[in-house]
């Protein structure tokens, strides 16, 4: 019994050490759960006491064979130390590939086949530690059977020779892995310093094409702004000179206008007509007061002029004829019968009496030249130019009329 106990208690530890590392096994296994993963937490959940008393019965009923009761509980800790290298190894895989395997993917575009790559081979791991936790989970039920049966344990060295070649290889499985995940993880920092460095080239790219854009339409702005400059003062020029050349054309017309109109009123002149609508015409000059005084009635023609002079000359002849009659009474005959016969000169002559004023006088109507006929009458005594006053008005605003037309002409060719 002895014995039996001292069993008991060097297997207290190594049950202990089972019961610690489960829970740390179902947790890094508890991110993709399975089958095999049910029936390890299963059996890794079972009371490691009532094994150990079986195993503490067999012995105690054989005490004569002490080398294979001696064998059984090495045996024993071997196998149940491959569960707790299996947990802390599935516990590892558990942790990095939750620190660089995302479900989403992997955090930089172009790199999503390395994901799925590094999930593939986890899931492989995962697979095979599940494999090999449910064979550990067998050999251990095996060991229990049979010392409840008070049978020998069987020699367990080949299953547990296989079982820690399996755990070697997913053990160098595992080592390639994190390899693989460092050499993922350096080939991520670097594509992602070279993405940094490459948008870093393309935003300066972006903003010299934009400074480059931006400066071209200033240009285009500028050379627009100088042709339109250009535009606004080649417009101005031409507007100034089509402006001078309508004041220009206009004035013409003015000109032409006026001097049609100088035409008309001369041809009134001329005839005697009244001529005030053509006075209307005239533009830009102002019109002397004789010419326009006389324009709505007109102005007594030459030849009219010529036709009443004879009479009023021989009125005005009479009249002179009286005064000289109340001086000598030989003077007086001699005007009575001048007077009787209306005898006057027709020929212009020398002297200062009236009949000799009036001859000259006529004369230079006849000869057209209105101012030196007015000029001859003007000598004339007061009572004999009162008898011409008529004649004299009507001569005189002609001559009046005439010389203002003449000035508007000059006005006009000025």
């Amino acid at each position: 019994m002895a014995n039996t106990k001292d069993d008991k208690d060097s297997q207290e530890p190594d049950n202990r050490s089972q019961s610690d590392a489960a829970p740390a096994a179902e947790e890094a296994m508890s991110n993709t759960p399975s089958e095999a993963e049910a029936e390890t937490e299963e059996r890794s959940g079972e009371d490691p006491t009532a094994l150990d008393d079986d195993q503490a019965g067999f012995r105690a009923d054989s005490p004569a064979d002490n080398t294979t009761a001696s064998q059984a509980p090495a045996r024993r800790r071997g196998g149940l130390l491959g569960p707790v290298i299996g947990g802390v190894l599935a516990a590892g895989i558990g942790y990095g590939a939750a620190q660089y395997v995302k479900p989403e993917g992997w955090p930089f575009p172009g790199i999503a086949g390395l994901g799925e790559e590094a999930q593939a081979t986890l899931r492989s791991t995962r697979d095979e530690l599940a494999q090999t936790t449910a064979r550990l989970a067998d050999l251990e039920a095996q060991v229990a059977e049979l010392g409840a049966a008070g049978d020998a344990p069987p020699d367990l060295s080949e299953p547990l020779q296989a079982i820690e070649a399996d755990l070697s290889g997913l053990a160098g499985r595992i080592g390639g892995l994190e390899s693989r995940l460092n050499e993922m993880d350096g080939r991520v920092e670097e594509i992602a310093k070279t993405q940094v460095a490459a948008a870093g080239e393309q935003a300066a790219e972006a903003v010299s094409a934009y400074e480059r854009e931006i400066a071209a339409m200033r240009d285009e702005l500028v050379a627009q702004r100088e042709e339109n400059a250009q535009l606004a003062e080649s417009v101005a020029s031409v507007a100034d000179e089509a402006e001078a050349e309508l004041d220009a054309a206009m004035q013409r017309t003015a000109e032409i206008e006026s001097r049609a109109a100088l035409m008309r009123i001369g041809a009134a002149l001329a005839s005697g007509a009244s001529f005030e609508s053509a006075l209307d015409q005239i533009q830009g000059i102002e019109v002397p007061e004789p010419l326009a005084a006389v324009a709505a009635e007109g102005v007594p023609t030459m030849a009219e002029l010529r036709d009443d002079f004879p009479p009023a000359a021989r009125a005005a002849l009479a009249v002179a004829r009286e005064v000289e009659a109340q001086g000598d009474p030989g003077d007086r005959v001699g005007a009575f019968l001048r007077n009787q016969l209306g005898v006057r000169s027709l020929e212009p002559r020398e002297g200062d009496d009236a009949d000799a004023v009036l001859s000259r006088a006529e004369a230079a109507l006849r000869g057209g030249d209105l101012r030196a006929a007015l000029a001859e009458l003007d000598t004339l005594p007061e009572p004999v130019r009162d008898e011409m006053s008529g004649w004299i008005a009507d001569a005189t605003a002609r001559a009046d009329a005439v010389e203002a037309a003449e000035a508007l002409e000059q006005s006009l060719n000025n």
